[in-house]
């Protein structure tokens, strides 16, 4: 059966610094280097505990510890050369909250946003006309809202591809015909990639704004969504 899943991890309090090396040593040389490459302490934790969940997850999975993650050009992880999983990761974090998102099959993406005030004015820059036009027509205390909903769903989308933030996110959108009947499609990718996605886009404890998308999985209503003690990942 073809899913997804979400899991939520709490960034907690600073990890001494000597359990944080002792845990570093159980991952691969380039992640510990890109971990220990981060200035401030909640960046390095967030890479720790996520890097710490997936390989967890791998090695109950898989029943061994004998996998690789590697990452592409433009540093995107994946599970390298596994005939026991044909799904794949996704990681994305916000204020102290870390998500990671896996699937079954095909490839995966996921954003978390922590909802703020921002100048919006920005969306000249990060949506399309159609979407602009959109916003502009929705009441001022829904439009912060809509905003944060299409830029996960813009942010999983170019994870799923595997683009990143090379892409220009006012070049592709959703067909706002569609976003007004409840559904979510998209529309201009065309540049980007050939391929259908699914998209989910959903809340968490009402502040935090996630977003999903699938090149597979069509079905993303029913995704399981779970949080877990930090300390769960160790």
């Amino acid at each position: 059966m073809e899913n997804a899943k979400l899991i939520i991890i709490p960034l907690g309090n600073r990890l001494e610094n000597t359990f944080l090396r002792q845990k570093l040593k159980s991952l691969p040389k380039y992640e510990r280097d890109k971990i220990s490459a981060y200035h401030n302490w909640e960046d390095r934790q967030r890479s720790l505990l996520a890097q710490l969940y997936i390989h967890k997850y791998f090695t109950k999975l898989l029943n061994t510890t004998d996998f690789l993650i590697e990452r592409t050009e433009k540093g995107r992880p994946y599970l390298s050369s596994s005939q026991l999983f044909n799904g794949d990761f996704n990681f994305s974090h916000s204020s102290d909250k870390i998500l990671c998102g896996i699937s079954t099959h095909g490839k995966i993406g996921v954003d978390i946003e922590k909802a703020h005030l921002i100048d919006l004015s920005i969306t000249k820059y990060c949506f399309t006309q159609e979407e602009i036009l959109y916003y502009k027509d929705l009441r001022f205390e829904e439009r912060l809202s809509f905003f944060f909903k299409i830029w996960t769903l813009k942010e999983a989308f170019v994870k799923t591809t595997g683009e990143g933030m090379s892409v220009h996110f006012s070049d592709f959108g959703f067909d706002m015909d569609s976003w007004g009947k409840g559904k979510i499609t998209l529309r201009n990718q065309s540049k980007i990639s050939s391929s259908t996605f699914h998209f989910k886009s959903l809340k968490f404890h009402n502040d935090f704004f996630i977003g999903v998308c699938s090149n597979e999985i069509e079905n993303l209503n029913h995704i399981e969504l779970q949080k877990i003690d930090r300390f769960k990942v160790f």
